[in-house]
């Protein structure tokens, strides 16, 4: 069984307390014909995806499926829905990072942003102080001191700025924690997205209710997971929305199952009536999703013969490490975490400097942005290399700047040589590396 607490989501959403002057008053989407990826009129779309199968202690029982939904749902988000992925998987799923990347959401995220959270791996319930955690890959069993306080996930998430959040949580659920369910309209059209896109929204949809759910389902993927992935796959409209999802798949997963998904607004967060709209990016239903032909299968090669890179643009690959391949463009992607990589010219620069030639970055399509602190961290090997990191990065600074930021003179830097950060004046020139990321292109 997966998750060993109802009450995990139930104490997590219940600290998502997020006043309402939290987020500024913004003018939102006028005409239907903006609300697209292409227009320039819609926040950035972020999700962070963790999903934990082989915990390191032996007591904690593995789970099956988590890691195989994380994946799937990184995938489709960025291929089909244009999310920028943060993804956090088995070995990468510490206590540490992830509270690194929820910190990384709170400080980046701004009031048009829309941002996903999926999160698949047990869970625990501290009775004595009526709290719950996460648990991570590297906690021990018994000691809540290694897990993931919900407050920490409280802390974060209720800084956001974002105009929409959405929770997805494989879990057990407790109704009472949410507030009442709005009945949706006979007419579903564009006035009908476009009021929920403008209109801000803290939402949860989860796989069950107070019992515990199954981690075995269909495909390699839990029964929640299933239906979920693949009702968004086959979705061949422009928008859809979480309750129209949720009305979908919810009577399926519990016709075939013991789990009663909900899906409603979380009581006492802000939400003003809105919901998160997921936004098809141009030409994914017509091409991207297209199912292939019997006996064709898509060539691994361009017009040219050469091998395309996993953004699609064509590029040798050249060398690999791991998990790490390196392409002739000068990017780095990293299979476990789905992100691709540029280090910036090898000389001591300052945080303004580093974030000037991140904006200015054109290679292999664009797109770039300067990394959390939490991606950083996903670097750091001790021993590997001369730098503690992969040497497919062909720069010699030991420490690289994140896109954190404090007041107008400090920024987070993160150093390999011990994997710490700290905060550093950013107006200042240190030993210290400008690094590009985005999330795999399809």
């Amino acid at each position: 069984m997966r998750k060993s607490a109802a009450w995990i989501t139930f104490l997590l959403v219940i600290f998502l307390i997020i006043p309402s002057h939290a987020i500024s008053d913004t003018r939102g989407v006028k005409v239907i014909k903006d609300l697209n990826h292409q227009s320039g009129n819609l926040g950035a779309y972020q999700a962070l995806i963790i999903g934990i199968n082989n915990y390191q202690d032996d007591k904690i029982p593995d789970l099956k499926t988590a890691v195989n939904d994380a994946q799937a749902m990184s995938e489709l988000l960025s291929k089909k829905y244009g999310f920028t992925v943060t993804l956090l998987l088995d070995q990468k799923a510490t206590k540490k990072a992830i509270y690194q990347a929820l910190r990384g959401l709170a400080l980046s995220t701004k009031p048009d942003d829309s941002i996903l959270i999926y999160y698949a791996g047990h869970g625990d319930l501290d009775r004595a102080f009526n709290d719950g955690w996460w648990i991570p890959v590297d906690a021990t069993a018994g000691d809540p001191v290694t897990y993931l306080d919900n407050i920490q996930v409280q802390k974060a998430m209720s800084s956001m700025q974002a105009r929409h959040v959405l929770l997805i949580a494989d879990s057990c659920y407790s109704g009472t924690l949410f507030g009442q369910t709005r009945a949706m309209p006979p007419v579903i059209d564009d006035k009908y997205y476009l009021n929920l896109y403008n209109d801000k929204s803290r939402w949860g949809m989860t796989s069950g209710n107070k019992t515990p759910v199954s981690d075995s389902g269909t495909s390699g993927h839990s029964v929640f997971a299933y239906q979920l992935l693949k009702e968004l796959k086959r979705n061949k409209k422009p928008y859809i929305s979480t309750q129209e999802i949720y009305t979908r798949i919810a009577p399926i997963v519990s016709n075939n199952s013991e789990q009663t998904p909900l899906c409603r607004p979380i009581r006492n967060t802000g939400d003003q009536g809105g919901e998160f709209v997921f936004i098809a990016s141009r030409g994914a239903i017509s091409q991207n999703m297209a199912p292939a032909k019997p006996g064709k299968t898509p060539s691994a090669q361009t017009k040219t013969g050469a091998p395309e890179g996993p953004s699609g643009y064509k590029t040798k690959e050249t060398a690999r490490d791991g998990t790490l391949i390196a392409y002739a463009s000068g990017v780095v992607f990293d299979q476990q975490t789905g992100l691709e990589w540029i280090a910036g010219p090898d000389r001591d620069t300052s945080w303004n400097d580093a974030k000037r030639w991140t904006e200015n970055l054109k290679a292999a399509g664009g797109g770039w942005r300067m990394p959390t602190l939490a991606e950083l961290e996903t670097l750091y090997q001790k021993g590997v290399g001369t730098h503690n990191r992969t040497p497919l990065l062909k720069t010699t600074g030991w420490g690289a700047w994140s896109g954190e930021t404090r007041r107008s003179s400090l920024a987070l830097g993160f150093t390999f040589v011990n994997g710490r950060d700290g905060w550093l004046d950013r107006h200042r020139t240190y030993v210290m590396r400008g690094f590009a990321v985005r999330s795999r292109r399809q």
